[in-house]
């Protein structure tokens, strides 16, 4: 159409939340990697809190997270606040706009920090809440915006003869502010009944209750005037005459030059599939990277027990682990962008609430695995052995159940406990049952693990089975000093 098409950046306009959830990505893999380096952690604090203070010296306490929030909603309040005195559009959104993605991102990292440093000090909480909200509501004023201008209801339909009147508002718009200004004043006349406000085509569509041509004529100019007072220079585009029965929804999606542009509809079954599948894959790469690639071990797992391959651990979890936390973080913003885009533009629920599903038992997956792999405890028998290992190559929570379940396979195993954390694995063993300590460390050295530390410990038989059964109740390792 040979004119540049705006967008108002709202979370659910397309393409915001893969752009919001790639620069929050990036975003946490460069704040991951900057605390990896002694110098960079120093220098980033240093800036931060040279920042801080800067802010802090001219404004109130919170103008920190207060100036955050105002960005990250493209100074969406400072909008409204020149269209309460007529000023029109102070083009925030022009410019801020674009960058909303990535000043959200940024915003939902900075509450991650604040909240890790406030929640080991109480008396913080209240400080944070309060910045928290404020930074809330300002980063998300222009949806709330959207939501109240879309439910202002004028008439639900017309009864009576009308017009279709449109008006040419070029530039003048640049954001949702500014599209619930120009809907306010339209819709402040008795004869409009109905309107639509478009800030992508700069255009804005109303019905007008006229009995005659002349008198719509007239009372179209009259808006005009009004928009120009607003701030907002309108010029008339068409008029003209239209069915008595045409409702708000008739307006949106009327053929005869009407303004309205939807957006986000599919345009074939082809792209459907084709969002479908990367959707999948992404909800399963979530998944895998906030369970640190638990589910790839198992796998490695399943391998060594096929005897096809004996890789032991593959170190998935030794380098996704540190950052576990802020990869789920990740993760729920990721998921709440799109449930949110879903929930708004009404799309069928059920593929997105199976993909949020995998995602969701990819990424508790070593929880699971943690709490629900330990097998019941065997019949006692008369005399028992306690075992203390010391075990390298276990890297995660699917290493600690691999090296459990072969112990619990070898005989003579009453109960078995391995902490990954701490590469011990303590064994309760039925004294005389054909235990053998070198056979253990041959299985587990054939599954890429290395037994270097044997401790034995000897003691009774009720002892021992009162700290297995504590074991088994409450999820926590024995120690010798237990027994």
């Amino acid at each position: 159409m040979g004119k540049d098409v705006k967008s108002a950046h709202l979370i659910f306009s397309p393409g915001f939340p893969l752009q919001f959830a790639k620069i929050l990505a990036a975003l946490s893999v460069l704040a991951a990697v900057a605390r990896q380096s002694e110098a960079v952690r120093f220098e980033a604090e240093y800036l931060y809190d040279w920042f801080s203070f800067q802010l802090m010296q001219g404004a109130h306490h919170m103008a920190w997270w207060t100036a955050i929030g105002l960005l990250s909603s493209s100074c969406c309040a400072l909008q409204l606040i020149l269209n309460f005195f007529s000023l029109g559009c102070a083009g925030f959104n022009t410019v801020l706009g674009p960058v909303r993605p990535f000043l959200m991102a940024s915003t939902l990292l900075l509450q991650v920090w604040t909240w890790s440093v406030a929640y080991a000090r109480p008396y913080q909480w209240k400080a944070a809440a309060v910045s928290s909200s404020v930074c809330l509501v300002l980063t998300f004023l222009p949806e709330c915006l959207y939501f109240a201008s879309r439910g202002k209801k004028v008439i639900g339909r017309v009864s009576t003869s009308g017009f279709k009147v449109q008006f040419s508002l070029g530039t003048a718009m640049g954001c949702v502010a500014c599209v619930t200004k120009v809907k306010g004043v339209l819709d402040a006349c008795s004869a409009v009944t109905q309107s639509s406000v478009s800030l992508e085509e700069g255009m804005a569509t109303i019905c007008l209750s006229a009995p005659t041509a002349s008198e719509a004529s007239g009372s179209a100019e009259v808006l005009a005037q009004q928009l120009e007072a607003a701030g907002f220079p309108a010029t008339i585009e068409s008029l003209m005459t239209m069915p008595s029965a045409l409702t708000a929804e008739d307006l949106a999606s009327d053929t005869s030059g009407t303004c309205v542009s939807k957006q986000g509809d599919s345009t074939s079954a082809a792209g459907d599939s084709r969002r479908g599948m990367w959707k999948w894959a992404l909800s399963a790469a979530a998944g895998l990277l906030s369970s640190s690639c638990c589910l790839l071990q198992l796998f490695v797992n399943l391998l060594s027990m096929l005897n096809l391959a004996h890789v032991g651990c593959a170190g998935f979890n030794k380098v996704l682990g540190p950052h576990r936390f802020e990869l789920r973080c990740v993760t729920a913003a990721w998921l709440s962008a799109f449930w949110a885009s879903s929930i708004i533009k009404r799309w069928p629920k059920k593929q997105l609430f199976l993909s949020t599903l995998l995602t969701l038992c990819l990424t508790f997956l070593p929880e699971v695995l943690k709490y629900v792999g330990a097998p019941a405890l065997a019949p006692p028998t008369d005399d028992t052995e306690h075992f203390v290992f010391s075990i390298d190559g276990m890297g995660c929570e699917a290493c600690q159940l691999h090296v459990e379940n072969l112990l619990h396979q070898t005989s003579g195993v009453i109960q078995s406990s391995a902490d990954f954390e701490r590469g011990v694995v303590e064994v309760l063993v039925a004294k005389d049952w054909g235990f053998n300590i070198t056979d253990v460390a041959n299985s587990l050295a054939y599954d890429g693990y290395e037994l270097s530390t044997v401790l034995r410990h000897s003691s009774s038989t009720s002892n021992h089975f009162q700290a297995v059964e504590n074991l088994a109740t409450r999820g926590t390792s024995v120690h010798s000093d237990d027994l």
